[in-house]
């Protein structure tokens, strides 16, 4: 049972990442605009708070968690922090473990592949059409336009992947902010590909057709349909966004606050199973501490398998975790 809540715990993690880094990839990055607030709803009962400042971003998810994380591209790290609990958890932004236990640039991953092993796969034509309807009203000051997205993932019968039509119906703006991290901007995938497994490589053609300009969004309707027939509609929404000098001290560790290992201990979850090494102490100012080794100990959450972002959502809303001690 511990299990499966911590496993929930980290789903919602991975969904705080996957929303905050999908805003900031579809945002411009000329500077024009330092110091960002922007509220936006993900869905029902599901609302993040994101600030930008510079080299660093502050998300906050309300709910039962009370989940916190600042992403900051200085340090190359991001700190997920439970307010209940007053404690926070450091994970690297690149993904290497650097820990004693770890070999640098491993990331404690699986062995590769041996490259003698076979190869199977198909072809996957992926065509993204973008169409501007030629609405136009004004958002939050600006002059929104209307622009509906189509992208058809066909695969072959010999493909590792599946078909999936995925549509958006949305107003964007040219608001424009200054976020520097362009190695996290970079990661983001816009195109839904799901993760194949070993020894499997489709061939992905992309086509698009279109020339419409998006911008960032402020109202954006996505309905994903499966092969099977099933369809999932999901609204995300702006509800507030400004402009104005934001205090350095929302982008850190908040003084008092204690450093954990893993989610088990961030949630006061008990007699979760854990293998990963003890992270040295380390103070809010990233340092270590007296007696503290100087290297970070680094885990990761990955998507586990098939539509990792859908299933985070669905496992947040079903997560309990016992009171906070």
């Amino acid at each position: 049972m511990n299990k499966i809540v911590f496993l929930k715990s980290a789903a919602l993690i991975l969904l705080t990442v996957c929303a905050t880094s999908g805003l900031v990839a579809n945002a411009q990055t000329t500077p024009t605009t330092t110091d960002v607030k922007i509220r936006q709803r993900m869905g029902p009962g599901m609302e993040i708070v994101l600030y930008i400042k510079g080299e660093r971003m502050r998300s906050e998810m309300a709910g039962d968690f009370g989940m916190t994380t600042i992403l900051q591209c200085d340090l190359k790290r991001t700190l997920t922090i439970n307010e209940k609990t007053k404690t926070y958890m450091i994970m690297p932004i690149d993904g290497v473990n650097t820990s004693a236990n770890g070999v640098a640039g491993s990331g404690g991953a699986n062995p590769p592949v041996a490259a003698s092993t076979a190869q199977r796969g198909g072809v996957v034509n992926i065509t993204q059409t973008i169409t501007d309807t030629g609405e136009r009203k004004e958002m939050f000051g600006f002059m929104a336009r209307r622009i509906k997205t189509s992208l058809v993932k066909t695969a072959s019968p010999d493909a590792c992947d599946k078909d999936q039509k995925i549509e958006t119906d949305g107003w964007y703006i040219d608001f424009q902010y200054r976020f520097e991290c362009p190695d996290q901007v970079k990661k983001h995938q816009p195109i839904p590909l799901r993760p194949q497994p070993p020894g499997c490589r489709d061939e992905v053609r992309f086509k698009t057709i279109g020339t419409a300009k998006l911008g960032f969004p402020v109202l954006v309707t996505t309905t994903i349909y499966e092969p099977d027939g099933r369809t999932t509609t999901t609204t995300q929404e702006v509800l507030e966004l400004s402009r104005g000098p934001l205090s350095a001290t929302l982008f850190d560790v908040p003084e008092g606050y204690r450093l954990v290992k893993n989610a088990q201990e961030l949630y006061n979850i008990s007699a979760a199973p854990a293998d990963d090494a003890s992270p040295p102490s380390i103070s809010p100012s990233g340092k270590p501490a007296a007696g503290g080794s100087s290297s970070e100990s680094v885990w990761a959450t990955k998507d586990s398998g098939d539509d990792g972002f859908a299933k985070a959502m669905r496992s947040s809303k079903r997560a309990r975790i016992s009171p906070s001690q």
